[in-house]
């Protein structure tokens, strides 16, 4: 079975820890970019907000290298701070995660991520997911950034379909929400979808072509 799947990354390749309450996000990497201009850069709160609100109001989509060059940051050592950073707080969302999609190539699917990150955040998060060379597993990475859209919007989708270079008939999605991960996509052509329901989030949601997951893993009972 040929399989292409479109793949999110927040909820579903990178989740929270246990016990961890937050005002923090799977999304919050501009934390860690306060934090590192403060403690690191040792700029004043103020000043550091005048300028991502700079950034923000002039650059329509932004990378995060947009706001570390505005900030006069080292790319690589922000990288490890931010990584650190936000390990305190978000794990991959399942163990082996690294091992069950390269046994899932080897069984003949192919993975693209789908987000609304960066692309330089798209990175990051896999590395916190477990994926030290992405490009290994991933066959390109189409974020909101390089689509100049968000996912919840069919113009995203409508973007991506040509984006992969492979046969409409074989995409599908995989992610943990019914509306960006299902029902948009749906509205723009791709027919299958398998949607993550780990803590039963999506119990009773049904859409012809989607299949609910109990976890990533269990995909590999389709190509047994």
């Amino acid at each position: 079975m040929t399989l292409n799947f479109l793949t999110d990354i927040d909820e579903t390749l990178l989740t929270f820890k246990p016990g961890v309450s937050s005002p923090r996000s799977t999304s919050s990497v501009m934390n860690a970019i306060r934090s590192y201009a403060v403690e690191v850069k040792k700029r004043t709160p103020e000043s550091v907000e005048a300028e991502i609100n700079i950034v923000k109001k002039t650059v329509p989509w932004w990378s995060w290298t947009t706001f570390l060059e505005r900030l006069a940051m080292d790319p690589a050592r922000f990288w490890e701070y931010a990584f650190e950073y936000e390990s305190a707080y978000l794990q991959p969302a399942e163990p082996d995660l690294p091992s069950t999609f390269a046994d899932l190539k080897r069984r003949g699917a192919s993975f693209f991520i789908t987000s609304n990150n960066p692309p330089d955040g798209i990175r990051h998060k896999l590395r916190l997911a477990g994926f030290p060379n992405p490009e290994r597993i991933f066959t390109a990475f189409l974020g909101a950034t390089q689509m100049q859209v968000m996912k919840a919007e069919p113009l995203f989708w409508r973007k991506v379909i040509p984006e992969t270079g492979v046969p409409p008939e074989t995409l599908c999605t995989l992610g943990d929400d019914f509306h960006d991960d299902c029902e948009v996509p749906f509205s723009e052509g791709i027919r299958r979808a398998f949607l993550l329901n780990r803590d039963s989030r999506n119990t009773g949601r049904q859409l012809d072509g989607m299949t609910l997951i109990p976890s990533i893993s269990s995909l590999k009972e389709l190509f047994a």
